[in-house]
């Protein structure tokens, strides 16, 4: 029987290789999540078109929102200090508690494309901000819900998804509601260098997509 299990943990190892390898696998599963959630998270493992730090991009994504009290625990209680405790903080302390976990999104070769593209123009010319936004989400002719993340001079991937969903000074709060909208259902992430920040990362969403493109 412990063979069994031996060969099943392997298994599962080797799953989580085409996104992060095993120490990080191994790392969130010391730290307390379930292989079946980090299995639903996973949804970027299979493809080509993603490096493996915007594959943990997604998976991050898609941890607080399948589970969000528990990355609340796991991810967000720990960097009290670092926040000072202060008003963004707690709102998404507050936010996270009374969140009911909502799907996965799923990545998209698309909306892939339109934020690396982004990242790559935004770090080559040392800008920041949303610039065109509507005019590069004119190649997804579907009818539905547009939204874009930008983050600056953060190279981890957990780091950036936790710097987005405390949003710090933004009193809209709008990179948290992209991140944790039920509404959204596919995205995009590129990651580049940046002239000014050192990194750059862009994420883009979309209710839905002309067609699903492969993974």
């Amino acid at each position: 029987m412990k063979k069994a299990n031996g060969i099943l943990l392997v298994l599962m190892l080797l799953s989580f290789t085409g996104i992060m390898g095993q120490s990080l696998y191994e790392e969130l599963i010391r730290r307390g999540w379930d292989k079946s959630t980090l299995e639903m998270a996973n949804t970027a493992k299979q493809t080509k078109y993603l490096s493996n730090e915007e594959k943990e991009v997604i998976l991050f994504i898609n941890l607080v929102r399948l589970k969000p009290s528990t990355f609340l625990k796991i991810h967000i209680h720990n960097t009290e200090e670092q926040y000072d405790n202060d008003y963004y903080y707690q709102s998404l302390v507050e936010t996270l508690e009374k969140m009911q976990p909502v799907s996965a999104l799923l990545p998209d070769s698309m909306l892939t494309r339109i934020a690396r593209n982004y990242a790559i123009s935004l770090g080559e010319k040392g800008f920041v901000g949303h610039g065109d936004f509507s005019q590069r989400m004119k190649k997804i002719k579907c009818i539905g819900i547009r939204a874009e993340n930008i983050s600056y001079g953060i190279q981890s991937p957990e780091w950036i998804v936790i710097d987005l969903l405390v949003d710090n000074n933004v009193p809209s709060l709008g990179h948290r509601k992209n991140i944790l909208d039920l509404d959204l259902r596919y995205i995009g992430v590129g990651i580049a260098p940046h002239n000014g920040y050192d990194y750059n990362c862009v994420i883009d969403f979309s209710s839905c997509m002309d067609s699903i493109t492969p993974r």
